[in-house]
């Protein structure tokens, strides 16, 4: 699915950001690569005869890539969460950081989107890629948009905003919603 088509059944209300960022776990993850695997063992992969001590890369983005795993019976790629952006098996990231790491990752999205306003690219080299074999990262995002002054009221260090009101709490610089992901499960 294209950038365009998402955008668009996003600002028609048919998927959500935490289905877009599932999304892009699958066709762009960070980790490309696992590096430095070595069978103890001659082993046979598929069709392969693979020696002991012979280096394997494990490649996380042609794994993501398996429509078998990717698509569900209807067609849809936005359900599966089975991705391998937290890793799997005994090397996966724990459930809690899996779940912040989400949290926090799709609430700067929609505050960003809620304070700016028809953000755009600015040209074609507007995205760039860097990094290794191993991680891509975003080197480059030019974007323009429109603030939304209403939306984004500036605080200061001492607590107070930018008329100079109090904060009512110290967890002013969390957003609300992320506020109470991270603490329902407190009780007192």
């Amino acid at each position: 699915m294209c950038d365009e088509e998402v955008h668009t059944l996003f600002l028609a209300g048919k998927v959500t950001i935490a289905e877009i960022m599932n999304e892009t776990h699958w066709s762009n993850p960070a980790v490309q690569n696992v590096m430095g695997r070595y069978p103890l063992h001659e082993v046979r992969l598929g069709n392969h005869h693979v020696p002991a001590g012979a280096l394997l890369v494990l490649g996380l983005a042609a794994a993501n890539a398996d429509p078998e795993v990717h698509v569900d019976d209807s067609g849809h790629t936005f359900t599966n969460e089975s991705h391998l952006a937290f890793g799997s098996g005994p090397h996966e990231c724990p459930t809690a950081a899996q779940r912040l790491a989400k949290i926090i990752g799709q609430t700067a999205v929609e505050r960003f989107l809620a304070r700016c306003r028809t953000p755009r690219l600015r040209d074609d080299g507007a995205v760039q890629h860097g990094g290794s074999v191993i991680v891509r990262q975003l080197t480059k995002l030019a974007v323009i948009f429109t603030a939304d002054t209403r939306t984004a009221v500036r605080h200061t260090a001492s607590g107070t905003d930018a008329l100079g009101e109090s904060s009512r709490s110290s967890h002013y610089l969390f957003p609300p919603r992320m506020l109470t992901q991270l603490t329902s499960h407190i009780t007192d």
